[in-house]
Formats: structure tokens, C-alpha cells, sequence
């Protein structure tokens, strides 16, 4: 199978498991997968329903079928809250789902378990305007501003994809790879922390090191801080948890902000000191 075939139906699991399968996202991608010559029985019968009129409880019988066939293990809850996440954020952006559909389906980042519950603020703040202001249809701004919020919420998971693969609790970060990345975050932080947060050179290198310490080869959790952007991290240090919220313009950053340069010195330059010998 390949990974696109198998994302989307790591996708439909995780929605099943959550909610409930979409019907006719389920059809098609059986489809797909019996073309693919992906399954047996279990992919051919789901690939012969309608999907104008296979239920969703049928969806759902029939979708783990599949997945008991093709032997897809369960994910854990946060994982399966991320990739519906994800999901949903791909299909507010191409269209294939209107925006006040995704905002509702969004507030799924408050789910219990979510590694993405500090953003259930900024679903929220949405669904306020879309019903409190605007009666329950999006307009432009508001589309703007869920389309702001999808992209954040790919660039992180885009990050933290790197730092949790699915079945695994942490990276097998080389060395070379680990301090080349904890470089690139300390320079974008302090450089953040400089324009935005009005520290000077010498203070913002401190608080860059203070958000990004060095760990031991054998940490527990090594890296696991890389799953957010050093902008997001320095917005939650200058302006709070809810940022976005009170500064909306500030969910993403400015073209500036990506222009920099963080290309990293050599490995010998950040590689902490070795300790004394007496």
C-alpha cells in the first residue's frame, strides 16, 4: 500500500474511532484500494456500496472490516484526534468542505487526550463570530481567518510529525540532526523575542536557551519541544496561551520571519562542553 493510500486510511480509522466514518469517504477510498489490489473481501464489499446511501453505522461496520483485513493497528486517542485534525484542516482548505462545517468539526481539538487542546480557544473564538455575528454563514473574513487556522494547524503537525511517527514515543535523533535543529529554533526564537518581544541581543539569546536546553542524548523526551515552531512558542511567551485570540494577526507568521536565514554552524560550535577531568 502506498502512503498516501495508507494516510487516508489511517484517516477514516481514526474518524470511526472518534466519531463516525464518513460514508462516502469510506466508499471512495475502498475504491481506491481495490484498484491499488489492496484487501480482499472485506475492501471489495465496502467498495460496492452507494455512497449516496450506505449509512454511517454500516460505514463503520464495514470500514473496520477493512481494517481488520489490510491489519491496521489501532491508534492510541491523541494520535487519532490529530489525523482527523489534520483531515479536516486539507479539506477546509481545498474546499471540499464548507467553512462552517469545518469550524464544527475543528472543535475536535478539544478532545480529551488532544495534543492540540490549546488551540480549542481560537475553534471557539470562530464559532462565536459564526453564529454570535454572522447567523451561522461564514463570509470572507471568516473563511480568512479558519483558512489561517488550518495552515497553523498543518505547519505544527508538520512539526510534530517528526517528532512522533505513529508507534513510536520518541525520534531517534544523530546527534548532527539534533543540534542543527535545536540552532535553527534557538535563532528563530531569539530573533522573535527581539522584534516582538523588545528584548535586547544578550536577552533574547538567554530566553532562547532558557525555551530550548540542551538535552542528554538519553532524555526521555528528547526534542519533543521542536513540535511547535519557535513564532509559536515565542508568541505564547510575549502574548499568552491565547494569542491568536487576542492577536488574530499573529497566527502566522510574516514572509520576514520565514526568510531567515537559520542555516547552523559547525556540530563542534553547540555541542555543550566536556566536563572537567580532575
Amino acid at each position: 500500500m502506498d502512503d498516501g493510500l495508507l494516510r487516508r486510511l489511517r484517516v477514516e480509522q481514526a474518524r470511526a474511532l472518534i466519531r463516525d466514518a464518513d460514508p462516502r469517504q469510506a466508499v471512495m477510498l475502498a475504491c481506491d484500494l481495490l484498484v491499488a489490489g489492496v484487501g480482499g473481501d472485506a475492501v471489495a464489499s465496502l467498495a460496492a456500496e452507494s455512497a449516496r446511501t450506505l449509512s454511517v453505522h454500516d460505514a463503520n461496520r464495514r470500514l473496520a472490516e477493512v481494517v481488520a483485513e489490510v491489519g491496521l493497528p489501532e491508534p492510541d486517542l491523541p494520535t487519532a484526534v490529530e489525523l482527523v485534525t489534520v483531515g479536516t484542516c486539507e479539506r477546509v482548505l481545498d474546499g471540499s468542505i464548507p467553512a462552517e462545517r469545518g469550524i464544527h468539526d475543528l472543535y475536535l481539538v478539544g478532545h480529551d487526550g488532544s495534543r492540540l487542546h490549546d488551540l480549542l480557544p481560537a475553534v471557539a473564538a470562530l464559532a462565536e463570530r459564526l453564529e454570535g455575528d454572522l447567523g451561522g454563514r461564514a463570509d470572507d473574513d471568516l473563511r480568512t481567518g479558519l483558512a489561517a487556522l488550518a495552515r497553523t494547524i498543518l505547519d505544527r503537525q508538520g512539526a510534530g510529525a517528526a517528532v512522533s511517527a505513529p508507534g513510536t514515543d520518541r525520534v531517534e535523533w544523530t546527534e548532527e540532526e539534533y543540534v542543527r535543529h535545536l540552532h535553527e529554533e534557538r535563532r528563530s526564537f531569539a530573533w522573535v523575542m527581539r522584534r516582538y518581544g523588545d528584548l535586547d541581543a544578550d536577552q533574547a539569546e538567554a530566553a532562547a536557551v532558557r525555551r530550548y536546553p540542551f538535552e542528554e542524548r538519553d532524555a526521555p523526551y528528547r526534542g519533543l519541544v521542536f513540535h511547535d515552531d519557535a513564532w509559536h512558542w515565542a508568541m505564547r511567551e510575549i502574548h499568552g496561551e491565547r494569542y491568536w485570540v487576542s492577536h488574530p494577526e499573529l497566527v502566522r507568521p510574516p514572509a520576514e520571519y520565514e526568510a531567515l536565514d537559520r542555516t547552523a554552524p559547525a556540530l563542534s560550535d553547540w555541542r555543550p562542553a566536556e566536563p572537567r577531568r580532575n
